[in-house]
């Protein structure tokens, strides 16, 4: 397990597939997984699913660059969380590298929006499952940004461009690493590298990916599920090491196969 210093709280990375959204009771679902198998700290980000899925469509019609369809799904990824937020209104919603690292070190400090922090106080939360934001985790190289609005453009820089403020906050809290974040911008990187870049971020020791199916039990490695289809390519690579990670199938109980990826 990964070794957690100071007040910081035992964390689990939460990520929700984007196609369970069309499915009617998952919030009823997803509660119940929750509601049973408990945690200090919950961290949910959520996929893409059929929105995202429409851009996949539009780029293999239209033959976008790269780098322009990665980051038009993870800006989309924002939506997705809005409308997770829509059905899960006792989640507040963590927006900001600020909120994310605070509330990873223990101090329970979160904006309850998703907008601009300066719209909103912060104020003390007791909850233990909060949704984030992918920008509040990674981020649109300044560097890149052709096509994007300026405004994007200034408020994005680099993947896990956090690492000064999370230094600020503590040094020991997260990996400084922002020239290391190994995500190709691509279709290679979906919402389950994302979820393993966020474990890695916020040194979770646990990752639940719920799904509507599950691999064959045997299939136990990063690099099956990557070959079966289960995760994207981008998957293992993202993933750090001593982490506990479970596909749950959110369709049929009890269904979930998992492992632990070991240091190298």
């Amino acid at each position: 397990m990964n070794d957690h210093k100071g007040s910081m709280p035992p964390v689990r990375v939460l990520k929700l597939g984007g196609s369970l959204l069309l499915i009617p009771d998952w919030p009823r679902r997803l509660q119940s997984w929750l509601s049973s198998h408990p945690a200090p700290l919950d961290l949910l980000l959520v996929g893409g699913g059929e929105i995202v899925e429409s851009v996949r469509r539009l780029d293999a019609q239209h033959g976008f660059p790269a780098s322009f369809s990665h980051w038009l799904c993870i800006d989309l990824l924002s939506a997705t969380a809005r409308i997770a937020a829509q059905l899960l209104p006792e989640f507040p919603m963590i927006a900001t590298s600020e909120a994310l690292f605070q509330i990873a070190h223990g101090q329970r400090r979160v904006e309850s929006t998703i907008g601009n922090p300066s719209d909103t106080k912060p104020k003390v939360e007791n909850r233990s499952t909060y949704l984030v934001d992918v920008s509040s985790f990674y981020s649109r190289p300044s560097r890149q940004d052709t096509s994007a609005a300026p405004s994007q453009s200034a408020a994005r820089s680099t993947c896990n461009d956090t690492s000064s403020t999370i230094t600020e906050l503590d040094s020991t809290l997260v990996e400084n690493r922002t020239e290391d974040c190994p995500l190709p911008e691509n279709w290679d990187t979906t919402s389950d590298s994302l979820a393993a870049w966020l474990a890695h971020v916020v040194r979770a020791r646990e990752l639940i990916l719920f799904k509507s199916m599950t691999p064959a039990i045997e299939t136990n490695t990063p690099q099956a599920w990557v070959e079966q289809g289960f995760v994207d390519a981008a998957f293992a690579d993202a993933l750090p090491d001593n982490v506990s990670v479970h596909i749950v199938n959110l369709l049929s109980e009890n269904r979930e196969v998992s492992f632990v990826k070991a240091t190298i």
